[in-house]
């Protein structure tokens, strides 16, 4: 009986440490950078830019070659799943409070790479990288 009891806790001890070694290699998470850091890892990997402000917004001011994908688009959802998950994404909004909503739900679509603006558009314009306004 004592042998049955040591081998049952050796071998949930196993199943435990296994599933953790085996969840951490799976698991993902949305990482955040300072403006410059975003602007060279976006550069390196040339990953996909997203503004996930509203329309309004991105014609004031935006980053070059970002492609607006509004969080508050009814079709936000169906516009991720039609993205390749292994491509790495790079997003931001005005302030930084929606990009974390939208990493955490893109992490969880299975994207494997998701990097938010720290900040936002204003943190970037605040270091003094550049934005286009489009409504000229």
């Amino acid at each position: 009986m004592k042998k049955a009891i040591q081998f049952s806790a050796v071998a949930l001890l196993f199943i435990m440490a296994f599933s953790n070694v085996v969840m951490s290699q799976t698991a993902s998470k949305a990482t955040t950078a300072s403006p410059k850091e975003f602007q060279a890892q976006w550069t390196k990997d040339n990953g996909f830019l997203m503004d996930i402000r509203t329309p309004e917004e991105y014609m004031t001011a935006s980053i070059h070659r970002a492609k607006l994908c509004s969080f508050n688009d009814q079709n936000f959802g169906a516009i991720l799943e039609m993205l390749d998950k292994n491509i790495p994404v790079y997003i931001y909004d005005q302030n930084g409070t929606n990009s974390a909503k939208a990493a955490e739900m893109m992490i969880k679509m299975g994207f494997k790479k998701v990097v938010i603006l720290q900040g936002g558009l204003n943190a970037w314009q605040k270091a003094g990288l550049e934005v286009l306004n489009l409504k000229k």
